[in-house]
């Protein structure tokens, strides 16, 4: 049996991440960030847990865009 009859079925997903993009700018915000939004695009519910530094300044407007949706 092929699984292009199938569906997947959606899961809560929870990450707990020190960086993101529009936060702080490294290689593990990075895949963070990408591994949320992919997952949410595939219609997983998605939270993140940021658990890094406050934000000193506004946090870009793009990113605060695509976290908020």
């Amino acid at each position: 049996m092929g699984s292009e009859g199938r569906q997947r079925a959606s899961r809560r997903v929870a990450l707990v991440a020190e960086e993101l993009l529009g936060y702080v700018r490294n290689g593990l915000g990075t895949t963070t960030t990408f591994v949320a939004v992919a997952l949410a695009r595939m219609g997983h519910a998605v939270e993140v847990l940021y658990l890094g530094p406050s934000p000193t300044g506004p946090i870009d407007p793009e990113w605060q865009r695509l976290y908020d949706e």
